[in-house]
């Protein structure tokens, strides 16, 4: 996740990081579905979150940078 989202790299460029660095061979298909995998994680959490009546504002605060968590793995 952080190499999509802090490096901006594209699937072709994580695969290839992982291989190279960590000699880890992984499918581009198998990366796309860990990231999509990601979204709808948030997407839930970000769900159940507003039916959480008391929410601690410290954790509002981190549900409200999830669109944008999601915005920067799809691109």
């Amino acid at each position: 996740m952080n190499l999509r989202i802090e490096n901006n790299f594209s699937i072709k460029e994580i695969s290839d990081y992982l291989e190279d660095e960590l000699e880890i061979m992984i499918y581009k298909g198998d990366i796309t579905d860990y990231l999509e995998n990601l979204i709808y994680s948030f997407e839930s959490i970000l769900n159940i979150s507003k039916g959480v009546l008391n929410l601690d504002p410290v954790y509002g605060e981190e549900l409200s940078d999830i669109p944008n968590t999601i915005e920067r793995i799809r691109k």
